[in-house]
């Protein structure tokens, strides 16, 4: 069936019910999903988008996904049709209550043309006409926020919105107990995470008798003692790189899936990397990484490299380690120096 434009599909789009708390959701087709920690106030902003009724599908859209803006719990969320040149979305505000289990969820117009997925000021943009005003949420909720509506036959683009709680993650503080720190020497190139030469993955570094990693560590641990995933697949849908907090443009103008036991990717300057559930130290992998929702994480020689995909990277909840294996010198053929993903035996 032939799908409709998002451009046709907004021209003269209405809002409905946006920011009702519903029950959750079981129509329509699911568009994207993804999930922003924001650390700082121990919340993770999830969201699911679906098209509801499923048909009419629309053309050029499926490709998107959510941001923090700062560190205090403002997110960037957008949507885009790449080969329209049109981008829509909303920004949202959370705030964790003293009320156990309660937050204050806010939603307001994009203040300024995002820069990310290789969005520039020539594109054009949509917006709901208003937004709901702040609202008090909480734990299990499940917020509607309808983006777009086709006035003719009253097909939605909807956000399902949760809130989740994690450990709040505070400034470290030194009391003078912590021991002198090492020589940069004395210390591996492990891609071992280390605060003042101790390694926080084999034990939990405790300042005035609280675990300093405010209970990262024990996430950490607790992941590294569940059974072995090798037999799940790593997926990486439309995947968005960055290094050392900078996006790679090239990941961005070219959207690339891979699924495998293995997957890999390659950016220049770095090589390529591959990555696996399974271990294998005999050939080289390191278990340096994690994979949280549509987030994989990990540092190597210095550098964190990151993965935000459109969807779940692995099926399994919580916290997932990855093991890594970097090849330097490996280059694709033809020597292109783009972002590039596939699969490895």
């Amino acid at each position: 069936m032939k799908g409709i434009s998002l451009f046709l599909f907004a021209t003269a789009f209405t809002l409905g019910q946006t920011g009702q708390i519903v029950k959750g959701w079981n129509g329509g087709t699911k568009i994207i999903s993804g999930i922003v920690p924001i650390p700082q106030i121990g919340l993770m902003f999830n969201f699911e988008t679906r098209l509801d009724p499923s048909i009419p599908p629309i053309e050029g859209i499926g490709e998107g996904g959510a941001s923090s803006i700062t560190r205090d719990g403002e997110i960037r969320r957008i949507m885009v049709d790449r080969g329209r040149k049109l981008y829509f979305g909303y920004e949202v505000k959370l705030e964790r209550l003293e009320q156990p289990h309660a937050y204050r969820i806010g939603f307001k117009k994009l203040r300024a043309v995002p820069t990310e997925r290789g969005i520039t000021p020539e594109w054009s943009s949509l917006e709901p006409p208003w937004y709901p005003e702040p609202q008090v949420v909480h734990l299990g909720d499940v917020i509607a926020m309808t983006l777009l509506v086709n006035p003719a036959t009253q097909q939605k683009i909807i956000d399902y919105i949760t809130i989740t709680e994690t450990p709040i993650r505070r400034p470290i503080v030194a009391d003078g107990t912590n021991p002198p720190i090492p020589s940069p020497q004395s210390i591996p190139d492990d891609g071992t995470v280390r605060i003042k030469g101790l390694p926080s993955n084999a034990q939990p570094i405790r300042i005035d008798g609280q675990d300093a990693t405010n209970g990262i560590w024990r996430m950490w641990s607790e992941a590294a003692r569940t059974p072995s995933l090798g037999d799940r697949e790593i997926r990486l849908e439309t995947p968005r790189l960055t290094i050392n907090g900078k996006e790679d443009m090239s990941s961005v103008a070219h959207p690339q899936n891979a699924t495998g036991a293995k997957v890999w990717f390659y950016t220049a300057g770095a090589g390529r990397f591959v990555l696996s559930l399974s271990p294998n130290a005999e050939a080289g992998f390191k278990q340096i990484g994690s994979i949280q929702g549509n987030h994989l994480a990990f540092g190597l020689g210095g550098n964190l490299y990151a993965l935000d995909c459109a969807d779940h990277i692995v099926a399994a909840p919580g916290l997932v380690m990855v093991y890594v294996l970097q090849e330097p010198n490996w280059k694709p053929a033809g020597n292109a120096s783009d972002f590039m993903i596939g699969t490895d035996k």
